[in-house]
């Protein structure tokens, strides 16, 4: 009800809101469907004549000397209504793997 830190997309003040959670399956087929949210769009999933702000978002990070050493993975920021290939769970929810 009140965790002592609340879900952040990576920053404090980007605060979430959590409706569910749920274990679901993730099809093994991918699918090019129009999004239904603005999503990161991995730069290696997206077609080349993309044109677009290229953004590096730290993803998982390693501790070296006491300090967090980020992975960053190129991507851009897919419309509402973009074309992307995706994958869907068993609930015909999209899911996107950055």
């Amino acid at each position: 009800m009140y965790p002592p830190i609340y879900p952040s997309l990576g920053r404090w003040e980007d605060t979430i809101r959590i409706d569910e959670v749920k274990i679901v399956n993730v099809e093994d087929e991918e699918k090019e469907e129009k999004l239904k949210a603005f999503s990161w769009l991995p730069r290696e999933k997206c077609p080349q004549e993309v044109i677009g702000t290229i953004y590096k978002i730290p993803t998982f990070y390693t501790i070296f000397y006491e300090r967090r050493i980020f992975d960053y993975k190129s991507c851009y920021i897919g419309n509402i209504g973009s074309s992307s290939i995706i994958r869907l769970d068993e609930n015909g929810e999209q899911v996107l793997f950055v």
